[in-house]
């Protein structure tokens, strides 16, 4: 589920996304109120999921690199 006060985290790099999910991290921490923190979750939760994709993707990409790699190795005539 989106949180709908969000931006897109797919126009952001890596770097910036996991210092986001650190700064929340830390603010989540910090405050007392339960129904902030609940808010905090579920952002959190969605840039954690965002950056689970975008190491899938990384880790299949060079899987298949991986496989190109060793398709030119095996020569068959």
């Amino acid at each position: 589920m989106n949180h709908p006060l969000i931006e897109d985290f797919q126009d952001i790099s890596d770097a910036e996304l996991q210092e986001k999910i650190s700064e929340l991290s830390r603010k989540f921490w910090q405050t007392q109120n339960p129904s902030v923190k609940s808010q905090m979750v579920l952002i959190l939760d969605q840039m954690k999921d965002e950056m689970r994709s975008r190491t899938a993707k990384n880790m299949q990409n060079q899987s298949n690199d991986d496989n190109k790699d060793l398709d030119n190795l095996i020569n068959i005539s």
